[in-house]
């Protein structure tokens, strides 16, 4: 499995935390495909799984803000640890090789690992009310974003 998803191990913020925790993971992951173009996540839509990107390169944006993501990052985790809908829609700009966990297996790993979810709930929490917090870079949440220009006028 580690072979599988190298990018995320090598890269992945999210899944350096806890080895069981990783490992727990990695054990239900599923693999999507995108093309460039396709919408993977709608705003304001009912999370259903978070994506950790093997491969590719994909825009994270709503109004306030945008970001490029790519191979090892991750989105969609702020409304597992939340739940809520989506805060922003997430596009692949490339074609995209994706790993995904649905919110049923994110619950069933948070059950079995309570402290580790309630860690990055915390970290979460703390860079939505301070994005100028000194919290580890592996704990913070995609929302934290480049805010979208104002081009309307120019």
């Amino acid at each position: 499995m580690a072979e599988r998803c190298s990018n995320l191990l090598n890269k992945g913020k999210f899944l350096s935390l806890n080895k069981e925790f990783t490992e727990a993971i990695l054990m239900k992951l599923d693999k999507e495909f995108f093309s460039a173009g396709d919408i993977i996540i709608h705003q304001n839509g009912q999370p259903e799984n978070m994506f950790f990107i093997d491969c590719g390169r994909v825009l994270v944006k709503n109004e306030a803000f945008q970001m490029e993501l790519c191979d090892g990052d991750y989105f969609g985790e702020i409304s597992f640890m939340f739940g809520g809908r989506q805060l922003a829609t997430v596009s692949a700009l490339t074609t995209c090789s994706l790993f995904t966990l649905s919110l049923q297996q994110f619950q069933e790993i948070e059950e079995e690992f309570p402290h580790v979810v309630n860690e990055l709930r915390g970290a979460a929490q703390q860079h939505e009310n301070d994005p100028e917090s000194s919290a580890p870079a592996h704990l913070c949440p995609v929302a934290l974003m480049a805010p979208v220009e104002n081009t309307k006028g120019v």
